[in-house]
């Protein structure tokens, strides 16, 4: 492996590192947003 490739190899480690990690809170944020919303539907349903 030649240097440049090593460099190509590192630099799409991290882009592959920064999508998984922002797809990771991607999916974080939905699951606490729906987690919210289904408190939220058993609150109403408890008060009715």
């Amino acid at each position: 492996m030649s240097s440049l490739d090593v460099c190509l190899f590192r630099n799409y480690f991290k882009i592959l590192l920064y999508v998984f990690s922002s797809s990771y809170l991607f999916t974080l944020i939905w699951f606490i947003i729906l987690l919210i919303l289904g408190f939220i539907e058993s609150l109403k349903r408890i008060s009715q």
